[in-house]
């Protein structure tokens, strides 16, 4: 899937941890898997339990590369101290 030229940017001037604050339906989940594909060995993603599966479908569809992509809910985070 090509970038729009706003995830594009994100992308170019990412360091080594990033956080995306996009509007909603402006692509954050393209960026932010091409990010953890593009710039590290694997990536720990962390939100709201309401959209983990979302978010795991969308690595499914998105990943490319070997990158290790795991999401988690922030309730599951505290809990097991990841």
């Amino acid at each position: 899937m090509e970038l729009r030229p706003h995830q594009k940017e994100a992308v170019e001037q990412s360091g080594d941890k990033q956080g995306l604050w996009f509007a909603c339906r402006v692509g954050k989940s393209s960026t932010v898997i091409r990010l953890a594909c593009a710039r590290s060995e694997s990536a720990l993603m962390i939100s709201s339990k309401s959209v983990v599966n979302y978010w795991n479908n969308e690595i499914l569809i998105r990943k490319t590369g070997v990158a290790n992509i795991s999401f988690i809910s922030r309730k599951r985070f505290k809990r097991d101290k990841v």
